[in-house]
């Protein structure tokens, strides 16, 4: 799986938008941020050029002094149940490493 130049800057760019979001809503509320310290968040991106729905997965450790973020882009694909339409990530599938070295 590749993704196109463009793609990835708009993942990149939903996901920084995604993490604001996240750090706004743990200091306006001044709890709820153990959501924002597991830092392990999904969040769907759609490609309109390709009619796809990636699911992106961004992470970071706190305990490395380093704190790298790893962003990886994942297929998608769709499934029912009990008469709903739901999407699902394919994290045994192919992948794209967006940024950091591995994907877990």
């Amino acid at each position: 799986m590749k993704l196109r130049p463009d793609f990835e800057k708009k993942c990149l760019k939903a996901v920084i938008n995604d993490m604001k979001r996240e750090i706004a809503f743990g200091l306006d509320n001044a709890k709820n941020s153990e959501a924002l310290l597991e830092a392990d968040t999904w969040i769907d991106i759609y490609d309109k050029e390709n009619d796809e729905i990636y699911s992106i997965n961004y992470s970071w450790d706190w305990s490395n002094d380093e704190k790298e973020v790893s962003v990886v882009a994942y297929p998608t694909e769709e499934y029912k149940e009990n008469g709903q339409t739901y999407i699902r990530e394919l994290t045994t599938g192919d992948c794209v490493v967006i940024l950091g070295d591995d994907h877990g």
